[in-house]
């Protein structure tokens, strides 16, 4: 994540320990929702995709997707932050199945 303010930190020391602080934030974001959105996946996952990319495939393409999109998150709840990272697993999802429906389409026309 970056810094909160638009002046770059004051040092190379500052710099490491603002990605430093970030990544540990992000692990533990990753562990703590990790088990709620694999069981989620599982349960909204196409057998198509799961498949050709699995579950795991999509759970973290969504925690990319939930921590690149982080500073746009508003809400200060768990259940808002959860409402949050289900529409961004949702759309991996439709995302990820429209890739796979048109590589396919791509495989036939080939052929």
């Amino acid at each position: 994540m970056t810094q909160s303010s638009s002046r770059p930190p004051a040092s190379v020391e500052d710099l490491i320990a603002a990605i430093r602080a970030g990544f540990q934030a992000y692990q533990e974001l990753y562990a703590r929702y990790h088990p709620y959105l694999a069981r989620l996946t599982e349960r909204l996952i196409s057998p198509e995709l799961q498949t050709d990319l699995g579950t795991s495939g999509v759970v973290q393409e969504g925690f990319l997707k939930i921590w690149q999109s982080f500073p746009s998150f508003r809400g200060s709840t768990e259940a808002e932050l959860r409402a949050w990272m289900r529409a961004i697993l949702r759309n991996t999802l439709t995302s990820e199945q429209r890739r796979l429906e048109a590589g396919r389409r791509d495989r036939g026309r080939r052929q």
